[in-house]
């Protein structure tokens, strides 16, 4: 089967990870988790290999001297810089299996011209919810007066990422149907199980 990489794109607070997880855990589609590196430090509840792979900064560094990163990206927070990015064994960690992630915007262009070269499919799902929703999402889980000034940063710069992205390329699905979050991320989950990864798969057969 042709190796087929799925892109969840989204501004934070849209519900990526939540929907990723339920897709992730859907055994029926044996889909394999796309886990890439970060500087930052886990949040609570993260695991390490699981969510990201953990790493200091030096590893980073060592990573990027072997020529093995695929995309980064650098974000200046009020933590400092910090890194993310993906290298090639992230990318194969399931061999030719499907894998799945959350990504941005760079990260996803990035994927496109690596799956080019090497003859993999990426699919790119937008997860759209209103600013409004998003920013009470985000709020909520605010524990500090940094956590509310690097969610502004976050909004006000994803707002201009996003500007960057060629919808017409990619999915669209809204995760905005339901009162309740868990509920309309289960209905966005199994709207995207159905009508874009089944049909991708038995295409790549």
């Amino acid at each position: 089967m042709k190796k087929l990489i799925i892109c969840l794109l989204g501004a934070t607070g849209a519900g990526k990870s939540t929907i990723l997880d339920i897709l992730v855990n859907d055994k029926s589609l044996n889909l394999h988790r796309l886990v890439y590196h970060t500087t930052r430090k886990p949040r609570e509840g993260e695991i390490d290999g699981v969510d990201y792979n953990f790493i200091e900064e030096n590893v980073y560094y060592d990573h990027k001297y072997t020529g093995d990163i695929i995309e980064k990206r650098k974000y200046d927070t009020v933590y400092g810089p910090l890194y993310y990015y993906t290298t090639v064994k992230d990318i194969h960690a399931n061999e030719d299996g499907p894998v799945i992630a959350a990504v941005s915007v760079d990260q996803y262009n990035a994927y496109k011209k690596y799956a080019i070269e090497n003859n993999i499919e990426v699919i790119g799902i937008m997860i759209d919810v209103s600013t409004k929703t998003r920013i009470n999402r985000l709020i909520s889980r605010a524990e500090s007066e940094d956590d509310c000034y690097e969610i502004c940063r976050r909004v006000l710069e994803e707002k201009e990422e996003l500007s960057r992205l060629d919808r017409s390329k990619i999915y669209s699905v809204v995760n905005d149907v339901c009162d309740n979050q868990e509920s309309s991320a289960l209905f966005v989950a199994n709207d995207i199980k159905e009508t874009i990864i089944k049909p991708a798969l038995s295409r790549l057969q």
